[in-house]
């Protein structure tokens, strides 16, 4: 039977949740000393960053791709879907 592992530092892998609040405790915590600061200054993104992308145009069309190709690869496949015919259940008896 295995042993359970020893509480420490050096072999415990971080928690993500307590990664995300690293300087602090608990999200309490955070929330106290936001509201005791009281004027946390945010600042606008840089104007140099407006135009910024991750990818050109170009890639970015180049990406898209894939997702053109699965449309028309399965656009088939909803029309077979919708020309199947319905079935209606319903029952009605006449008077």
């Amino acid at each position: 039977m295995r042993e359970p592992p020893q509480s420490g530092l050096a072999h415990s892998p971080p928690d993500k949740a307590a990664t995300a609040i690293m300087p602090f405790s608990s999200f309490t915590e955070i929330r106290a000393t936001y509201t005791s600061v009281g004027t946390f200054r945010k600042t606008p993104y840089r104007s140099e960053l407006t135009d910024a992308r991750i990818r050109s145009p170009f890639m970015h069309t180049i990406g898209l791709i894939p997702f053109g190709i699965a449309w028309l690869a399965f656009s088939p496949l909803v029309l077979l879907l919708q020309m199947l015919p319905q079935r209606n259940s319903k029952t009605h008896v006449a008077d």
